[in-house]
């Protein structure tokens, strides 16, 4: 198994003059070392034939067969005429196939939804079982792949669907965006259609038919079928929905079974699932949808669990609950409170000529021991205002005033409160709880580090990847970036306890 490094030699070559074709190219061709169909979308004029023609050119002495279809194409044109002699001779309706679809390896069909039903029906075992019956004999075509393109992408009915189904790979193609390259492009004299792979680097036939043989033995393992379970999961929720048969999850897995063992691995990992954004969408306005679920369910499976900082972050917060408890002591105090009369008003007890002499709250909590010019107002036994008089009050204890130097009590009552004090921790408190917290700084140090390499390593593989942009990955990573800050912050956290910790100590 060492198919990497002469396929990456053939996907340079297949690009050399193409522009913002890379990942074009790079799909095409995996959809034909797998044995599927592609589908590319995208206004005229954007090389979609020119793709289908460079995959032809990968393969030694691939036959191809190339149509466009119109309104008026018959299934002989794609097929192959009735054979007279035959019908003649033996009463046999058979086609002369030889040079048209059922003899080709390599097949495009262009604008191929303006074919008609008698094609597209023709079309579905092509596509899906690689059979064709010619007459009354079932053919076993030798299709690698068949490519088809189309400007449009109409509303599907069934027959319509079922079709589309078939097409596993789903390409769209836009016009070159980049100013820079644009203007590469158009001053670019070579002819494109030139054969760009020499002879001897092409995939041989037998080396097809060995990696045809080798994709169904590439291990699926639980984190691959987890991660599609996730992708599954969220295309059938939410305000957009997506369906994707049951077929075409089957395909999908052997799609990426092709992709991890061209690039020289024994089992599909996470990277490959990131090309199954290009297997499921079905009009063009769910692509953006489907990209984030991919991406989404991907981020979440690589981040889950490894770097979750909330675990930590809940022991950190038992630890400080514990230190909390362990140096705080809990007493019960009592307090004279002066009894509000009226609500607004503070009772002096026992001031000659009044039931009741009431001093205003806010002058009473104002007073001192030095005493200052308050209002006191004097009531009857029948609660009736009778006077007021300017006195000197001063406060001179707890429950008691003085007023022009007289002293006398004012009503209140004893309140009890239960007051927390903190007080410094024993040494086996601080050394206990100091220990956990360097513990847990400890453990994000190593998740840190842990995300760090894994997006390193990440970054690495994606950037060897035959088949997934890098860019793609940077998405996914970001999640696990934002994990990574969160140990961070929960590191700071931690320090700022133990420091905590350490001033009490010194008080």
């Amino acid at each position: 198994m060492a198919h990497a490094e002469h396929v990456r030699t053939v996907l340079a070559k297949l690009t050399t003059g193409l522009y913002e074709r890379d990942e074009t190219i790079r799909l095409a061709f995996l959809a034909s070392a797998g044995g599927e169909s592609l589908f590319l979308w995208g206004p005229p004029g954007t090389a979609k034939s020119l793709v289908a023609r460079r995959i032809a050119c990968a393969y030694r002495d691939a036959k191809t067969f190339e149509y466009l279809m119109g309104r008026f194409s018959t299934p002989e044109e794609i097929f192959g005429p009735i054979s007279i002699k035959r019908l003649r001779d033996s009463d046999t309706y058979e086609r002369i196939t030889e040079g048209y679809l059922p003899d080709a390896e390599i097949v495009f069909l262009d604008e191929i939804w303006r074919a008609g039903p008698p094609i597209q029906n023709s079309l579905l075992t092509a596509l899906n079982e690689r059979l064709y019956r010619n007459g009354s004999t079932v053919v076993h075509l030798p299709i690698r792949c068949i490519i088809a393109a189309s400007n449009e992408i109409p509303d599907l009915d069934d027959e319509a669907a079922a079709f589309w189904d078939r097409f596993l790979v789903r390409v769209g193609v836009d016009p070159v965006r980049d100013e820079s390259v644009f203007r590469r492009m158009i001053g670019d004299t070579d002819d494109p259609f030139d054969d760009p792979v020499p002879l001897d680097e092409k995939i041989a036939r037998s080396q097809y038919e060995t990696w045809r043989a080798e994709a169904p033995s590439i291990a699926i393992p639980d984190s691959v079928l987890s991660i599609l379970s996730r992708i599954r999961a969220r295309l059938a929720t939410g305000s957009t929905t997506v369906t994707v048969s049951d077929r075409r999850w089957k395909k999908i897995v052997g799609l990426l079974r092709t992709s991890a063992m061209l690039n020289d691995r024994d089992a599909v990992n996470p990277l490959d699932c990131f090309l199954v954004r290009h297997c499921v969408w079905n009009r063009p306005d769910e692509i953006g949808f489907v990209n984030a679920a991919v991406e989404d369910a991907i981020a979440e499976y690589l981040s889950e669990g490894r770097f979750d900082a909330a675990p930590l972050r809940d022991r950190l917060s038992s630890l400080e609950a514990a230190y909390e408890s362990d140096t705080t002591t809990i007493r019960d105090t009592t307090a004279v409170v002066p009894v509000e009369y009226r609500g607004e008003y503070v009772r002096v007890l026992g001031f000659p000529g009044a039931e009741s002499a009431l001093i205003w709250k806010g002058d009473f909590d104002a007073l001192d021991e030095e005493g200052r010019s308050t209002e006191v107002f004097v009531y009857d036994d029948d609660a009736a205002f009778v006077s007021s008089s300017t006195h000197t009050v001063a406060r001179t204890d707890v429950g008691k005033v003085a007023i022009d130097g007289t002293p006398y009590e004012i009503d209140a009552r004893t309140e009890t409160t239960t007051v927390a004090e903190k007080g410094p921790p024993d040494a086996e408190v601080s050394a206990r709880t100091r220990a956990g917290a360097i513990e847990i700084i400890t453990e994000c140090d190593s998740v840190i580090g842990e995300a760090g390499k894994f997006m390193r390593d990440g970054r690495s593989d994606a950037s060897d990847h035959l088949f997934v942009d890098h860019r793609y990955v940077d998405g996914a990573f970001a999640r696990v970036e934002r994990c990574a800050r969160e140990f961070a912050s929960l590191k700071i956290d931690v320090e700022d306890f133990l420091r905590t910790i350490e001033n009490a100590e010194n008080r």
